[in-house]
């Protein structure tokens, strides 16, 4: 019978604290901001002009964030940054792609483990 005296209010608070535990509440807002970023940029005529070191970056933080289960952030950082995940539906002259990792070894000209991201092995080159 307890239970049947629960407020909407509580519920509301039982809910949220549910998945804000669980981290869908994070996950939604990012999702939300992401689609807000992109029907804003959908409005824009011009694609962003981003400097190849922009470019390095952004791929490095994007292999980061999808390393550690990031996915909400990192769909944020492609929606900001204008850039796409280098697939092949996505190739063209207008997207500028997320440089994968035999890209970036190559480009910075090291090695790094292949379990971790390759910020790691940036790191510890100066630490």
């Amino acid at each position: 019978m307890a239970s049947k005296d629960i407020s909407l209010d509580d519920l509301k608070d039982v809910v949220r604290c549910e998945l804000d535990k669980r981290g869908i509440l994070n996950e939604i807002k990012a999702k939300l901001m992401a689609e807000i970023l992109v029907a804003i940029n959908d409005e824009e005529d011009s694609k962003p002009c981003i400097p190849k070191e922009n470019i390095i970056i952004n791929s490095l933080i994007y292999e980061y964030l999808m390393h550690n289960g990031y996915s909400s952030s990192s769909s944020v950082l492609l929606c900001e940054s204008g850039m796409n995940i280098n697939s092949e539906e996505n190739k063209s002259l207008d997207n500028i792609q997320i440089l994968d990792r035999n890209q970036l070894l190559n480009i910075l000209s090291i090695k790094s483990d292949k379990n971790l991201p390759i910020l790691y092995s940036l790191i510890g080159k100066i630490v």
